[in-house]
């Protein structure tokens, strides 16, 4: 079987996908087309869940937008105002290198279901779209009390934080949803702490970078409108305070008494007042629910969960939602979730899946995009058993609690998985300077205390002593009982965060580990720390931390990069806990350029997933990040680039160029001399000072050049040409410099042209009519409030993990090559840092930069869309000239991607469009496009866009 299922990049439209067999195992057989999205309902067994092939339910829906939507993005988004065209041509057309730039492929799936579902829908297919609606509202009636619900199913990693940036900025820059001040209300609610920490990025006071990399030039100013609440369900649960605002205490509460204290909690109207605090009273909101599996109608549930606890939460988060309702101010609510879906679903569905959902990027589809990890479970053993005893170790030991001395079916496939741990992944990542995870997850304190005690060794307060665990790069304790200084494992409890004062083993654990880790404080104190160090895990103080064992932490919210091992041990009757929990190790931890993905593995034991991959592959060391940033001392390579935004419609003008081909070999003596300098007793003096400078004696060349041409080419006599005569000195000071800068023209002395008079006529002998020549007029970014109308490589300052990077401080004999103001050029592959070298060695290049993240775009029209877009070259460079004209170059490496369509229209609008355009505009200097197809003639190439 083969071990790597990607098939495509993260950009790419999933047209094929692996078939999977019976029990969800990737088989080796591409099957063509997308995978339909459907439902399977998970039979629990004794040796795991199999997923029963009849069960298997189309997404009708679901299958028949994700059919719709195509069309209509191929049509060109027919429906949509001219913002939202705006935004989704921006998306669409970014750089895929630009990291937080360009959307992959799910994510503008499920923005672009979004906007058709409320806004295009209507106008693109009414009679669908009608439909669609009314099914919204059929469900949403019967399981959500009419709240307004969509559901967007996204896997675990693949941006959903960044799907509703773009929503929310969509609705923003569409004016929709806004009170009577001009500001959008955004209400975006979490499961928890961790969560809510994370999403902090959606408000954009607190998550800027975000905020910039998905809003175009031009709506930025409208950010400033927006107003965002960031906050966690619990926040809504009422309170019980005096009139002046203070809590009442547990001994206040004590003394009034149970009917005595419901005279002091909140109403509806308070809580929802103190929730949303910086909102104003009346404004209408959209709801966000992240993890929005935790929100629904319990009493929809045909049975009780598995602890007790969801159907609380669930009760809570549901009401906030029916208060907002009910007095008038809750205008949509989006549901994102790698799993919305019940935990035991209501009787009359046959899908666990929220019936609201309207989107589905699930797992599989993640995998086979390279977006996630891909998880691997045991899928075969040597007993007899349907499904390999590994892969549900809690029902393997029979759902026994467990004690400090485990019992083989627990500590033998415990150690298996930890032996490739230590063996062969951990030497890997050590390479790379990362600490691989190591996370178990438990059902109850009992029997995590039982694990931590039998890996990391436990602690006597006696005798001030410890026991050295049983897995040493595991165990807290050193061979002689002394903790370690950098302690490996943490031991994380949902409820210890609950409870203001924990008991029993709880409390235990808490005091234990605050004295490995060195925390100090109170109780609560010690609580909090021990939280920020489980959110922290793979950074900072937290970098050491190989094992997490975890009761009731690990569902959602934490996103550690680097785990690569999960050991369950607890009941998994249902699908939903065993993707949320095999989702935890499901991150990458590098994502490399825009091309195929290296295939990254996360091992399972003990969470009975319905499909893996079986096989053994060698561990891929995560790639780390470098600084990318501008180096203060080399202002004098800085290169500056114009935000053009569009063009305005050509005109016919006829124009004066040089003709490079009609240039003679012409050498200027040097003239006069410009000063005479005598040496005598009393030291040097100047005694003849006639000084001109060379750009006076260019611009006075240049007057002559435009008197010439215009007497010779007819211009007071040409009435279709006037135009051109208030141009001609322009053009003439142009033709001069280019003249100049010819390689059979050598020039001495600039400043002693004037003294040389067949200099003009030898000029204008090389010119001509630049004949019917459609001149453009750049557009730039201020002129149409875009953002300003220069960028530069000045105050660069980002993190990549781009493989191949040329570093532009490097010795050669004694001379440094600092031509770039970069210190790095990032580049995607070992030909683009030939270029680089290239570029930093040429003698005629003066200053370059590597076009990775510094904005710089050029509009290109896709005619297959139908559409505007941008895309980004390679490299930009300023050349060393004579005449003193800027010259630039705009340069494209392709590769082995020349002749293709698309990017043949790249190359037209980049050389007809954008350069023509910046260069005959007059101020700027010229533009030339040089496009590189094999690195082997990209000295040539340079060299004459240099002449």
């Amino acid at each position: 079987m083969n071990g790597n299922p990607i098939l495509r990049t993260p950009y790419e439209e999933p047209t094929t996908h692996n078939e999977t067999d019976a029990i969800g195992r990737n088989t080796d057989v591409v099957l063509p087309g997308r995978r339909p999205s459907e439902a399977t309902t998970g039979i629990p067994g004794v040796d795991g869940i199999i997923a029963d092939p009849k069960t298997a339910q189309p997404h009708k829906t679901i299958n028949h937008l994700r059919r719709t939507i195509k069309e209509w993005r191929r049509s060109g988004y027919p429906g949509t105002t001219t913002n939202t065209r705006r935004l989704l041509e921006f998306w669409q057309g970014a750089d895929p290198g630009v990291a937080g730039m360009r959307p992959f492929w799910c994510q503008m799936e499920a923005i672009e279901t979004i906007i058709w579902l409320f806004e295009a829908g209507q106008v693109h297919d009414p009679a669908l779209h009608q439909k669609i609606v009314h099914k919204l509202a059929v469900v949403n009636h019967k399981y959500n009390d009419d709240i307004p619900r969509a559901a967007f199913k996204m896997a675990t990693g693949t941006g959903k934080t960044n799907v509703m940036a773009m929503a929310m900025l969509w609705m923003l820059v569409n004016h929709a949803h806004k009170d009577d001040n001009g500001t959008t209300n955004f209400l975006v609610m979490a499961p928890n702490l961790t969560v809510k920490e994370r999403l902090q990025v959606l408000n954009p006071k607190t998550g800027t970078d975000l905020w910039n990399a998905i809003t175009p030039r031009g709506f930025r100013r409208d950010i400033n409108r927006v107003e965002v609440t960031v906050t966690n369900f619990h926040a809504f649960q009422s309170r019980t305070t005096t009139p002046g605002g203070k809590p009442l205490g547990k001994e206040e509460k004590a003394l009034l008494g149970k009917s005595s204290v419901k005279n002091f909690e909140e109403s509806d109207a308070d809580m929802i007042g103190r929730v949303l605090r910086g909102h104003r009273k009346d404004a209408k909101v959209v709801v966000i629910n992240d993890e929005a599996h935790h929100c629904y109608k319990p009493a929809e549930t045909a049975q009780k969960d598995e602890d007790g606890d969801y159907r609380k939460a669930a009760a809570l988060w549901f009401n906030a939602l029916k208060i907002l309702k009910g007095q008038g101010r809750l205008v949509q609510v989006y549901d994102f979730s790698a799993t919305p879906m019940w935990l035991a679903k209501p009787n009359d569905l046959d899908s666990e899946i929220f019936p609201w959902t309207v989107s589905d990027f699930p797992l599989q589809d993640a995998i086979e995009s390279g977006l996630v990890k891909i998880p691997r479970v045991p899928v075969h053993d040597d007993t007899e058993s349907y499904q390999p005893k590994y892969r549900n170790t809690y029902e393997y030991n029979g759902g026994k609690d467990l004690t400090r001395n485990l019992p083989a079916r627990v500590h033998e496939p415990l150690r298996q998985l930890y032996r490739h741990y230590k063996d062969e992944v951990n030497p890997a990542y050590e390479k790379a300077g990362v600490v691989p995870v190591f996370i178990i997850v438990v059902n109850k304190i009992k029997n995590a205390v039982a694990l931590y005690r039998w890996m990391a060794g436990s602690y006597d307060g006696k005798s001030n002593r410890g026991m050295r665990g049983g897995l040493d790069l595991f165990s807290n304790y050193d061979q002689d009982g002394s903790p370690k200084e950098r302690p490996p494992t943490l031991l994380v409890h949902s409820r210890l965060f609950d409870k203001a004062q924990p008991t029993g083993q709880e409390k235990e654990m808490v005091e234990e580990q605050s004295m490995l880790f060195g925390l100090d404080g109170s109780l609560a104190d010690k609580q909090e720390h021990i939280r920020e160090l489980f959110t922290s895990i793979g950074s900072g103080d937290a970098g050491h931390i190989r094992c997490v064992i975890s009761v009731g932490m690990l569902t959602e919210g934490w996103d550690a990069k680097n785990v690569t091992h999960i050991f369950g041990y607890r009941r998994f009757g249902s699908l939903l806990l065993c993707e949320q929990v095999t989702g935890r190790a499901l991150r990458r931890t590098s994502f490399v350029g825009p091309g195929m993905q290296k295939p990254e593995y996360a091992n399972i034991f003990g969470v009975p997933y319905t499909f893996a991959r079986g096989g053994k592959a060698d561990p891929q060391p995560p790639a780390q990040p470098y600084d990318v940033f501008s180096v203060p001392e080399r202002e004098r390579f800085r290169i500056s680039f114009p935000n053009v935004v569009g063009y305005l419609n050509p005109r016919v003008e006829r124009r004066f160029r040089l003709n490079r081909a009609k240039v003679e070999p012409y050498a200027v003596e040097p003239g006069e001399p410009t000063e005479t300098i005598v040496l005598g007793s009393g030291g040097e003096r100047v005694v003849t000072v006639r000084e001109r400078r060379a750009q006076t004696a260019i611009w006075e060349t240049a007057n002559l050049v435009s008197t010439l041409l215009s007497r010779d080419f007819g211009e007071d006599t040409n009435p279709h040409v006037a135009a051109g005569r208030r141009k001609s000195f322009a053009d003439a000071l142009r033709i001069v410099r280019e003249w100049l800068d010819h390689p059979k023209v050598v020039c001495r002395d600039v400043a002693g042209m004037m003294a040389d008079p067949h200099v003009p006529q030898q000029i204008v002998k090389a010119c001509e009519y630049d004949d019917n020549k459609l001149s453009r007029r750049p557009i730039f970014a201020d002129e149409n409030m875009e953002g300003e109308r220069f960028s530069t490589t000045e105050d660069i300052m980002f993190k990549t993990t781009l493989q191949h990077a040329y570093h532009t401080v490097q010795q050669d004999g004694d001379n440094f090559l600092k031509k770039s103001e970069l210190n790095r050029a990032a580049c995607h592959s070992r030909e683009e840092v030939d270029v680089a070298r290239i570029l930093d060695t040429h003698p005629r290049i003066e200053a370059w930069a590597r076009n990775f993240r510094l904005d710089f775009r050029i509009r290109w029209f896709n005619e297959a869309e139908g559409a505007w877009r941008d895309t980004e070259p390679d490299f930009v460079a300023r050349v060393r000239t004579k005449g003193g004209e800027a010259l630039h170059l705009v340069i494209e490496f392709k590769g082995m991607k020349k002749g293709e369509a698309e990017e043949n229209a790249k190359r037209y609008y980049i050389e007809d469009w954008w350069c023509s355009a910046v260069s005959g505009y007059g101020k700027y200097g010229v533009w030339r496009s040089v496009w590189i197809e094999d690195v082997t003639s990209a000295w040539q190439q340079i060299s004459e866009a240099c002449t």
